[in-house]
């Protein structure tokens, strides 16, 4: 989740539970995980659906209070607001595993793609931080 750096929120939504809240206005884009927890969770609060790309603005505009996000996303999002946004918390309130398409039935490729990926997760690691860190200089993207 991301809010307004030194806003009330900042320090109270240290759970996923704090969002149940009839006078909290949530901003999430529609359909996908993101927005299927938010229904979820939230079901109490008023959802305001947007696009990724205009998130950071609403909550700097006070449009919406909080955004409900994933963690890279988020991260990305308070590089581009040059610290007015912070990130409720590190860890994420779940995880959704990433996914790769293979064709059905190809059991050797599918053996080679998870050894590969195993071999190179510090790799890729590494190249998901260069890709955030270049991305937050360049700002938003749009839709």
């Amino acid at each position: 989740a991301v809010v307004r750096c030194g806003s009330d929120l900042e320090a109270s939504l240290a759970n996923s539970t704090l969002l149940n809240q009839e006078d909290l206005v949530i901003g999430v884009n529609e359909g996908g995980t993101n927005h299927k927890f938010v229904l979820a969770h939230a079901p109490r609060a008023t959802v305001i659906l947007t696009d990724q790309g205009s998130q950071g603005e609403a909550l700097t505009e006070g449009s919406v209070q909080v955004v409900i996000t994933d963690t890279v996303e988020a991260r990305l999002m308070t590089a581009w607001f040059g610290g007015a946004l912070c990130v409720v918390s590190d860890k994420g309130w779940t995880r959704e595993p990433k996914a790769m398409a293979l064709p059905r039935g190809d059991v050797s490729l599918k053996l080679f793609v998870d050894a590969w990926l195993d071999q190179e997760a510090d790799a890729i690691k590494q190249s998901l931080s260069h890709w955030t860190a270049s991305a937050a200089l360049h700002g938003p993207f749009s839709p």
